[in-house]
């Protein structure tokens, strides 16, 4: 062949990676969305829930403050389970049938 002639194929091309082309790869699953068993996340009280707290003296919690919590258990329909680690010693709060968001009473993913 010489530098004038031009290469043409109708074949696709394949690359191999390990033991299987890309042709034969599978496309990449969207990451999951809303929370998953295990996650923190940062939740925010709301006056419901500064009532219904378990604090130590001397550490309050206030509505609109905003706490880790962790997920135990997520609903189909996105609601989450959490509980909360509020400020001193057996200080928590159990939020249930929590949705996402960002205010009083919503959670939001750590980021």
């Amino acid at each position: 062949m010489t530098t004038s002639e031009s290469i043409t194929s109708t074949a696709p091309a394949s690359i191999i990676i390990g033991d299987v082309t890309a042709s034969e790869a599978q496309p990449a699953q969207p990451a999951p969305t809303g929370p998953r068993l295990g996650d923190i996340v940062l939740y925010t009280l709301s006056g419901r829930d500064v009532a219904q707290a378990v604090t130590q003296p001397g550490n309050l919690a206030a509505a609109g403050q905003t706490y880790p919590a962790l997920v135990v258990r997520v609903w189909p329909n996105g609601l989450a389970q959490l509980r909360v680690f509020l400020d001193g010693p057996g200080a928590e709060l159990w939020a249930t049938s929590r949705p996402e968001g960002d205010g009083p009473g919503q959670w939001t993913p750590r980021v």
